[in-house]
């Protein structure tokens, strides 16, 4: 496998793309510790990401994504803290406020709300604990580069919620439309959890109820599609008309509305 050393980190990169097939995601992964990199290029490379530029420092990511062909950036942060770090947030924006259309995932040794809201807020497209298995680390990285979100949203759960199994009560009312703020102190946090699943039973109908589980689960399209005996396409007219009514701009913040109550 062919390497280039460059000022900005190491580039390893194959002739994935030979035979007309579809142009391979360019993946830039950003970590401090050299053994890390290469431990990520070992697992990358094994689930087919052939396209990969390993960066020491976020400000080399700036630098690598100038030619505008990068899929995804995977940032390992280590024990590096969103909330109490303003240098990574800083760093991160500038990442995103560069290239914009190019999802960013970081991987984090804490899974604290704290930290979760933090990525939110910071428009990260995926959160991934260390704490979580391989395959779920793969999902997560197809996810994000597909264009969806993820973040573990069992950390905002009372431990005395329903569990996954069960299905969301439904009052059997027709549906109603939410008042802005109602729904604004949902998204928020604010409201009191009763008021939450009030909201969500009489917002959305009970299929839509399903659908909005699931994606609290992380689940993309094509799995919630086959758990619920769905085509895809109706799954994404689901989601649609979900992230419509509860007033969000993306899948993770209605799984994080959805974890309210």
């Amino acid at each position: 496998m062919p390497m280039e050393n460059g000022a900005s980190g190491e580039a390893y990169l194959s002739d994935a793309t030979a035979g007309g097939e579809r142009k391979p995601a360019k993946v830039l992964f950003v970590d401090a510790q050299q053994m890390r990199r290469a431990l990520a290029l070992r697992f990358l490379n094994h689930h087919g990401y052939h396209e990969v530029i390993l960066l020491p420092s976020m400000q080399d990511a700036l630098e690598a994504l100038s030619d505008g062909t990068v899929s995804i950036i995977i940032i390992q942060l280590g024990a590096r803290r969103l909330a109490e770090d303003p240098i990574a947030r800083q760093e991160i924006e500038a990442l995103i406020a560069q290239a914009p259309s190019v999802p960013v995932m970081v991987i984090s040794d804490f899974e604290d709300r704290q930290e979760i809201l933090t990525a939110i807020k910071l428009h990260i497209r995926g959160y991934l604990p260390t704490s979580l298995s391989e395959e779920v680390a793969l999902a997560t990285i197809k996810l994000v580069e597909a264009g969806g979100s993820f973040a573990p949203t069992n950390v905002f759960v009372p431990s005395d919620a329903p569990s996954e199994e069960e299905p969301p009560p439904t009052n059997g009312g027709p549906p109603l439309e939410a008042d802005s703020h109602t729904t604004a102190q949902a998204r928020n946090g604010n409201s009191d959890s009763s008021v939450d699943a009030e909201v969500l039973n009489t917002l959305l109908s009970p299929r839509q109820l399903e659908v909005l589980r699931l994606m609290s689960m992380g689940q993309p399209n094509k799995s919630i599609a086959y758990k619920l005996c769905m085509t895809e396409s109706t799954v994404k007219v689901h989601v649609r008309n979900i992230m419509r009514k509860l007033k969000v701009t993306n899948r993770t913040q209605a799984a994080y509305l959805a974890s309210q109550f």
